[in-house]
């Protein structure tokens, strides 16, 4: 064999060695902790409410779920602060815009006030009627009243609010949301729109696939 070929076997056998390695660094990627989500739905950011339209389907919780200090695997983060957090979620045919609150001591489930026989709430959701998709939705004046419900000791209402935060879900109809944020109580505002459910053999719902933004 002659010095040419010798130089020629020699530069392809180099090139073969580099493309494997190559090749082989490139499959690694894929393994990246930045291409993983770390941690459950009820940590991620993912469903954090954003002015662009996103989706997620629901499925129901139960009363225990609902009422824990510790998010359930069933509820969706869509609001965090220092101060609150809510999930949205579906307890029993109700979607709910559930509501938790911290300030440096831990978070902990929001359902009453301090005054004995009185319970109030800092989120709401309000049923805006039949509407064809998200975008029909149209933006309320939401004030203080409207997120916070007090009740009396025999269930009798001590002012004027309009919305709890929960609602019987009704296909075809649309939602608007209003939720207390930061340390001003400052509202925001999200609108949903149910795209999707799901019944049993027995016609039981076991599903509701939600669109919802803010607006």
């Amino acid at each position: 064999m002659n010095i040419k070929k010798l130089w020629i076997l020699l530069a392809i056998s180099l090139t073969g060695f580099c493309s494997i390695s190559c090749g082989g660094d490139d499959d690694n990627s894929e393994f990246s902790t930045e291409n993983k989500e770390i941690g459950t739905n009820t940590e991620s950011t993912t469903y954090l409410a954003v002015e662009q339209v996103k989706t997620v389907t629901l499925k129901p919780i139960s009363e225990q779920e609902f009422n824990n200090d510790i998010v359930s695997s069933g509820e969706y983060l869509v609001y965090k602060d220092y101060y609150y957090k809510y999930t949205l979620c579906l307890k029993g045919t109700d979607i709910c815009i559930n509501s938790y609150t911290n300030g440096g001591s831990g978070w902990s489930h929001y359902y009453s006030s301090n005054y004995i026989g009185t319970w109030t709430n800092i989120s709401g959701i309000y049923d805006v009627g039949e509407v064809t998709d998200i975008t029909q939705i149209e933006k309320r004046d939401l004030y203080y009243d409207d997120c916070l419900r007090s009740y009396g000791p025999h269930g009798n209402s001590w002012n004027n609010q309009k919305y709890d935060r929960r609602i019987t879900f009704k296909p075809g109809h649309g939602y608007g949301m209003g939720y207390f944020t930061g340390a001003d109580k400052e509202i925001k505002q999200m609108r949903a729109f149910p795209t999707k459910y799901t019944l049993d053999s027995n016609d039981v719902l076991t599903s509701v696939t939600i669109e919802y933004q803010l607006f």
